[in-house]
């Protein structure tokens, strides 16, 4: 998480602290928003590898290695 972002926030609204806090709400909801499309991607990602490790493994046997 970047830190930047509620300290950045404090300063520009003469340290009001609600600044900080939005600022954070912010990020967790932009985390909530991003997170079931990494886990979509990361699913496609291992599919993919497995079917990579398949081929792999086919190609050995019909090889004989």
């Amino acid at each position: 998480m970047d830190r930047a972002g509620p300290l950045g926030a404090l300063i520009s609204a003469s340290w009001d602290i609600r600044a900080a806090v939005l600022v954070l709400l912010l990020m967790a909801l932009d985390f909530a928003i991003w997170l079931p499309f990494f886990k979509v991607y990361e699913k496609q990602l291992i599919a993919q590898e497995m079917q990579q490790a398949e081929a792999e493994r086919a190609a050995s046997a019909a090889t004989g290695a």
